[in-house]
């Protein structure tokens, strides 16, 4: 992602001057500066679609191979917010974050980390329902009802919520939840793919000048007073954002050709792109001391989702049946075919199974004994 899109007069070019001599991706670091700054902002400023009001808690999913700067960008983040007074909820069980953030009051403004959806969307019984429960509390409505038989009715009053998760996109493929995409979950997060970083850095420090680092700690500690002071502003005085004609027009157009930018198969998430790219323009905005939306922000809420929209499928699309049999397949082995055939019956049909077994023979994960014509792990039986 080239930084030359963002507005010259943006204090997020604070954070990514601050955050510059990481490996992680631009793009990381830009998604987590302007989640904070909304995270911030709570529901103190808006825009206003007559029928609901679009607020500025950005929630943002993190995906690429372990080591790239996932956790090491959302620390960042996590320490800035905290500097402010905002909760931070690690993952646990839904009845734990739903007594946590009762306990705030209203609004009940939170950022919930999970860095490693792995950990935090897993199979046991304790943690079911997640996926039902981030995505009832980033609805922003009013409240969400989080009554229990042990603590009797109880409601989670005007949830602000912020989810910052992390993953791999081979595990989010294979592990999320059916209907992740089509019941709303994944199109209320800003969803960034990299596969690679953006540099390589083996001594922060010793690679560094001395006026290097100093230019870093200013511009982190003049982006920290910045977010202190649009928090205390817009808490005395919550306001409305408006976007100027030259936005309106812009983004009315952007509108009405949305789909355009994003595959058939992730239909769902250009649905609700049309808050996430006003979501974008107002944090921008603010970003640049405005109270207003201005055709500028719009278009770089426009070239960065345009980026974006390059990888989301390849992170978020379900794996088929082939590729869920080809798994399964590999977790029966070793064993015979008519073994296998006969375990993955109950899930699969033969035609799936058969396909499947023919596209790991073709790359190389498994052969036929040459001997016995039966199928096994490639290099076993040799």
């Amino acid at each position: 992602m080239n930084t030359n899109i963002i507005p010259k007069d943006s204090h997020l070019l604070k954070w990514v001057r601050a955050l510059s001599a990481l490996e992680a991706p631009t793009s990381y670091i830009v998604t987590v500066g302007l989640s904070a700054i909304g995270a911030a902002l709570s529901r103190n400023c808006w825009v206003d679609q007559s029928n609901w009001k679009v607020y500025p808690n950005l929630s943002c999913f993190l995906v690429g191979p372990s080591g790239l700067g996932k956790d090491t960008v959302y620390n960042q983040g996590v320490k800035l917010l905290a500097a402010l007074g905002i909760l931070i909820v690690a993952g646990r069980t839904t009845e734990y974050m739903a007594d946590r953030l009762v306990r705030i009051g209203t609004p009940a403004r939170a950022v919930i980390l999970a860095s490693e959806a792995t950990a935090f969307f897993g199979k046991k019984e304790y943690q079911s329902g997640k996926v039902e429960f981030i995505t009832e509390l980033l609805s922003t409505g009013d409240w969400v009802d989080v009554s229990s038989k042990s603590e009797g009715e109880r409601r989670v009053e005007k949830p602000t919520i912020t989810c910052w998760f992390g993953s791999t996109a081979p595990w989010l493929q294979r592990n999320m939840p059916s209907g992740t995409m089509e019941g709303g979950f994944f199109p209320r997060f800003l969803i960034v793919n990299e596969d690679m970083p953006r540099q390589q850095v083996p001594w922060i420090k010793f690679s560094s000048s001395k006026a290097d680092i100093a230019s870093r700690a200013s511009a982190e500690a003049e982006f920290c007073d910045w977010m202190a002071d649009i928090t205390e502003q817009y808490h005395a005085k919550p306001q409305e954002i408006v976007p100027l004609n030259d936005a309106i027009d812009y983004y009315a157009n952007w509108y009405y050709n949305r789909f355009s930018y994003f595959s058939a198969n992730i239909r769902e998430y250009a649905n609700r792109s049309r808050d996430q790219m006003l979501r974008i323009a107002m944090l921008m905005a603010v970003s640049r001391d405005h109270t207003f939306i201005e055709k500028a922000d719009l278009e770089f809420a426009a070239k960065f989702v345009a980026y974006l929209c390059a990888t989301i499928e390849g992170a978020i699309k379900p794996m088929s049946d082939e590729q869920r049999c080809q798994d399964a397949y590999l977790n029966c082995l070793p064993a015979t075919s008519t073994v296998v055939f006969e375990v993955l019956r109950s899930a699969y049909d033969n035609r799936t199974i058969l396909a499947a077994q023919n596209s790991l023979i073709l790359s190389g994960k498994i052969k036929k004994d040459p001997q016995t014509k039966e199928i096994v792990i490639q290099g076993e039986g040799e």
